[in-house]
């Protein structure tokens, strides 16, 4: 009897070991280089969004997605490349939202740098007259993150980081207000 306590014990602390290390090597998994993602999260519609740090495209400076969404009622953040078909259709319609709903929603476009250079984004950017900010996810974690294979695909989240819809493919007006109204449902 003392004998399997004992051995029941000992599996007991060993387990709750293996399980910090896993934790502690997953989160190492997660943070390369400029980028750092919170992998406490799913990035799916009613859970929080995973944070994460990029640099923008137009001048380089950092931001954090959680010091962001914060600052209006919701942020939208579209991954894209400038091989995508799709991305330059929808790229007009965030920028149609931009300028109707910027006043209230932060429009972020993700670049997914790792499958495209920068300097084609930039072009990319200043050919589409696009006035919101863009980031550069130059080694893929974000949008890996993110489960982003395909492209270009749309995020909403709320101003306490749930995300609230979710679009893959390209997106239309229409599509940015309905994921805007589900954001000012989730605010209220």
């Amino acid at each position: 009897m003392i004998h399997m306590k004992r051995t029941m014990i000992i599996l007991l602390i060993l387990s709750v070991g293996i399980f910090i290390w896993m934790d502690q090597e997953q989160r190492k998994l997660y943070q390369y280089g400029n980028s750092k993602v919170e992998t406490a999260s799913l990035p799916q519609v009613g859970f929080q969004a995973p944070d994460f740090s990029l640099h923008t495209l137009s001048n380089g400076t950092e931001k954090q997605l959680s010091n962001i969404i914060h600052e209006k009622e919701g942020t939208i953040l579209y991954f894209w490349t400038t091989w995508c078909p799709f991305c330059a259709a929808s790229m007009e319609a965030l920028e149609t939202g931009n300028e109707k709903y910027g006043g209230n929603i932060t429009f972020i476009g993700i670049n997914v740098t790792n499958q495209d250079t920068k300097a084609a984004a930039e072009s990319f950017v200043a050919d589409h007259g696009i006035s919101f900010e863009n980031m550069m996810d130059s080694n893929g974690v974000v949008s890996n993150t993110y489960f982003v294979p395909p492209v270009p695909t749309t995020i909403f989240i709320n101003q306490e980081g749930i995300i609230t819809y979710r679009k893959v493919g390209g997106i239309t007006v229409r599509d940015i207000e309905q994921g805007i109204q589900q954001l000012e449902r989730s605010n209220h």
